[in-house]
């Protein structure tokens, strides 16, 4: 699986969170223009689409004859398992004990934000997803 743009993530936010909804491109277009104000050409949004296509993130179905839906092929919570772990491993060498090192580091976080990733891992402990 190839990395994809900001534009390209952009727009796969659109498209999940249409959840079970397929979009069109001109649908996907008014949701960019209501997030940004900024008007596009449509054959320039087409181009972003079959990218997104070719990288293997969006099936472009034809409906009726004439408008095509764009059903993606990669949930929203995959994207990001996939975005982490290239992370990990580039900035932390696949360490987890490194990136959670960093984690508590940051005064952004508190012991609340702390306390809620003990709950999870336990949970995830729990139903033998974490060893």
């Amino acid at each position: 699986m190839q990395e994809i743009t900001p534009q390209e993530r952009t727009i796969m936010q659109i498209i999940w969170s249409a959840e079970d909804r397929y979009l069109t491109a001109r649908e996907i277009d008014a949701a960019m223009l209501a997030m940004d104000g900024k008007e596009r050409f449509i054959s320039s949004l087409m181009t972003v689409l079959a990218k997104l296509a070719d990288k293997g993130y969006l099936d472009p179905v034809k409906k009726f004859r004439k408008s095509t839906v764009f059903i993606p092929l990669l949930s929203e919570l995959d994207y990001k398992a996939f975005v982490t772990e290239g992370f990990m491993n580039s900035v932390h060498n696949g360490e987890f004990s490194s990136f959670l090192s960093a984690l508590v580091r940051n005064e952004k976080y508190n012991e609340s934000d702390m306390q809620q990733l003990r709950r999870q891992l336990e949970a995830l402990s729990a139903e033998g997803q974490v060893e």
